[in-house]
């Protein structure tokens, strides 16, 4: 059977399962290893995932960028490749192609097997690795009312998503 990536967790980009377009170079990040290069627009990856719990994450894209902020989209996709959520991170300049930085971003996915699939909307960059957290929802048991809400991405450009916990519909 094929080998999936457990989210939450952490996906290195050189993980992929199909690369449309992408080039491996060796990292100086921390840890070393590769990390993917030269992307253009239309670019992009897919890996095999399996999400343990359905909800919202806290996502962490470690990225490089020389001069020319780019933008990728995720995409939580089902077994036949459909989209079932997204979200779109900029990815700003970082000063240099191996000088790198954290992008945070949150995204809800569906639980179970799947794929998550990088597009390259905005071009160029490098990405070494994406980190997915589960955030635990709040106890409704304790009569909170204060749950923060979260709104992603930060900064806004065509679509806000917002997760406010405890809600109905």
């Amino acid at each position: 059977l094929p080998e999936s990536l457990t989210i939450p967790g952490t996906i290195e980009a050189e993980a992929f399962e199909k690369n449309n377009g992408l080039q491996l170079e060796n990292c100086s990040d921390v840890g070393g290893g590769q990390d993917i290069g030269y992307t253009n627009p239309g670019d992009y990856l897919i890996y095999r995932i399996f999400v343990k719990d359905s909800g919202s994450y806290d996502i962490v894209v470690r990225e490089a960028c020389l001069d020319n902020s780019g933008k990728i989209e995720l995409q939580q996709l089902n077994l036949n490749y459909n989209p079932i959520h997204s979200v779109f991170i900029d990815m700003p300049v970082s000063g240099g192609w191996q000088t790198w930085q954290d992008v945070t971003s949150g995204m809800t996915l569906d639980d179970g097997p799947g794929f998550l699939k990088v597009r390259i909307v905005d071009n160029e960059f490098n990405l070494n690795w994406i980190k997915f957290t589960y955030i635990k929802p709040q106890d409704t048991t304790t009569g909170e009312e204060n749950a923060p809400i979260y709104m992603f991405p930060n900064p806004v450009h065509d679509k806000l998503n917002l997760v406010v916990p405890n809600s109905i519909g």
